[in-house]
């Protein structure tokens, strides 16, 4: 699966904000849920990516907020659109 992040690296990153191991997990329960991540094992490590349908529905928001792509990832405009994209979470 591409583009995924193993378990440990998301307690590391969401640790950086103050979240718990308990909490983010949790979270990404949910998420996946909902089909919007998915999640692959390797024996007993687990790691979660995106689904390739949530991946489109993120690519079609951002053009709408007429966004554009300067790299994997890395959307841009010349317009503060913070608000905007605050609204799509």
């Amino acid at each position: 699966m591409p583009n995924i992040i193993w378990l440990l690296n998301w307690f590391r990153l969401m640790g950086e904000f103050g979240i718990t191991v308990t909490s983010t997990r949790a979270a990404l329960r949910r998420v996946a849920s909902r089909g919007l991540l998915v999640s692959s094992r390797n024996g007993r490590t687990t790691a979660y990516g995106l689904p390739p349908r949530a991946s489109d529905v993120i690519v079609t928001h951002m053009r709408r907020l007429r966004l554009g792509r300067l790299f994997d990832a890395v959307w841009v405009s010349p317009h503060d659109r913070t608000d905007d994209v605050v609204a799509l979470a």
